[in-house]
């Protein structure tokens, strides 16, 4: 196991990636459970691994509205976990006035926060680019986009909880 996460290290470095201790784990279990469930030759398999992978949501109020439906149907799929691969609200560049949650706000993220918390399952949070580095967009009072990725992460970490 130490092996596999050393070489993950790695690998991240080379990509200019922070390895976080959650990604390790999760990266891990993928790999055992792929390992585990391989099968001699003619031999198939009963068992099943399921996860639900999503991204670019509740970019509109519309779109808020529609995410209770999403994660709805993804308690109802029963996967393993859910990962949202980030860009979970929209940016500045598309952002019109009144329609949604503005982006980046320290109250945008406490109810994305309460609506990711309404699956049933654990919920992976990976930051996209509107999460954090397109916060400097704002017109008024923009964000530090270093300052974002730590909130988002003091938000969204399972240390949080």
């Amino acid at each position: 196991m130490e092996k596999i996460v050393n070489i993950l290290r790695v690998l991240a470095k080379a990509c200019g990636l922070q390895l976080q201790l959650p990604l390790i784990a999760v990266s891990c279990g993928l790999f055992i459970t792929s390992c585990a469930m391989i099968q001699p030759r003619g031999v198939t398999s009963t068992g099943r691994f399921e996860f639900g992978v999503i991204g670019d949501q509740q970019y509109t109020a519309e779109d808020e509205r529609k995410f209770s439906n999403l994660i709805s149907a993804l308690n109802d799929a029963n996967p393993a976990f859910v990962v949202h691969v980030g860009d979970f609200q929209g940016d500045y560049n598309g952002y019109k006035e009144g329609d949604g949650n503005p982006p980046c706000t320290d109250q945008t993220m406490a109810h994305l926060k309460k609506m990711f918390q309404t699956s049933r399952h654990p919920f992976i949070v990976t930051p996209g680019d509107n999460e954090w580095t397109d916060c400097h967009k704002r017109k008024v009072n923009p964000f530090e986009p270093l300052e974002r990725l730590a909130k988002v992460r003091d938000v969204h970490s399972a240390y949080g909880r």
